[in-house]
């Protein structure tokens, strides 16, 4: 993980292919490492992620509840991944969301940057 101290800002990617369990692993680990760091922001980029498949809805909602405790007390999470991964996996975020985690996805760092500095 890149840790922007002066920003309160992370930055953790991951690339390669991977069973949904070990994202979602891989994705709270990430988190907790931020809280850790008592990080206000973190970036999570899986442009270079792939899954094995896709997560069920049972998954989805699972994984959503656990990042959202995880990540309870960042500020703010942006996801970077394709455009198609993120809408496969919007109910994740949705559940995320709907438990108090602030986190959107977006197909490009910049944004995610413009998202984080607002």
């Amino acid at each position: 993980m890149q840790i922007d101290r002066e920003k309160g800002r992370g930055r953790f990617s991951a690339s390669g292919e991977l069973q949904p369990d070990d994202a979602v692993e891989l994705t709270t680990s990430a988190l907790a490492a931020a809280g850790v760091e008592r990080l206000r922001d973190l970036i999570l980029d899986f442009t270079g992620l792939t899954l094995t498949r896709s997560l069920s809805v049972a998954e989805c909602y699972s994984a959503g509840e656990r990042l959202a405790r995880v990540g309870r007390g960042l500020r703010r999470v942006a996801i970077v991944a394709p455009q198609h991964c993120a809408e496969l996996h919007q109910f994740v975020l949705t559940v995320a969301r709907n438990r108090g985690l602030h986190l959107a996805s977006f197909p490009s760092e910049s944004e995610a940057l413009g998202w984080l500095a607002g």
